[in-house]
C-alpha cells in the first residue's frame, strides 16, 4: 500500500503538478480545496 499525501492549497496548478508529480512517485494523493 502507497503512502497517502494530503495536499491543501488553493492555486489549482500547484495541487495537479504536485498531484502528478507525487502519483508518478508511486504515491497517493488527497486534495482538498
Amino acid at each position: 500500500m502507497a503512502p497517502l499525501i494530503l495536499i491543501a492549497d488553493d492555486e489549482v496548478d500547484l495541487v495537479k503538478t504536485l498531484e502528478y508529480n507525487l502519483q508518478r512517485e508511486g504515491f497517493q494523493t488527497q486534495s482538498v480545496p
